[in-house]
Order: structure tokens, then C-alpha cells, then sequence
């Protein structure tokens, strides 16, 4: 295993079986994610990213919260929701 990161340009993204997310979190403006990955592993798994403000309506069929992130500049929490 490896720790992967991911510039969430979209909020789709393939990752290999069997990842681990560890964390999400802005880096230099840009939305990441990094996960454990076995680099071998061929078979991709396709997950979206969510993210949803406080208060902020949310489907009901996405329940895998993973991380929230304050944005300091703008008084503000993102929670981050992964759809599977």
C-alpha cells in the first residue's frame, strides 16, 4: 500500500479496489484526496465527492460521511460526503 493524491478537478474520480481514504483537505486552492492504494491493483472503482455546507441540504442515500474542512477565509465548514 501507498499513499495517493487526488486534485479533485472533478468531483468523479476512479480509484484502484480495495482504497483507503485518510484524508480531504485543500492544498494550495485545490480540493485533494489522499488514499491508501495497493499501486497494483488494476480494477478501478469509480467514487463522487461531495461537498455540502452546513445546514445545506443532502440525499438521503449519501450516508459515507469522510471529512469536514473549515475554510478559514471564508468563516466557513465543507463536510465531505463519498458516494460509492
Amino acid at each position: 500500500m501507498v499513499i495517493h493524491k487526488y486534485i479533485i478537478d472533478d468531483p468523479e474520480i476512479h480509484l484502484p479496489v480495495g482504497f483507503k481514504i485518510i484524508c480531504v483537505d485543500y492544498q494550495r486552492g485545490k480540493l485533494c484526496l489522499w488514499a491508501l492504494i495497493n499501486e497494483e491493483e488494476k480494477e478501478k472503482k469509480k467514487i463522487t465527492v461531495i461537498g455540502v455546507g452546513t445546514g445545506q441540504p443532502l440525499s438521503d442515500e449519501i450516508t459515507k460521511f469522510t471529512h469536514f474542512i473549515t475554510l478559514h477565509s471564508y468563516d466557513t465548514v465543507l463536510h465531505i460526503f463519498i458516494d460509492v
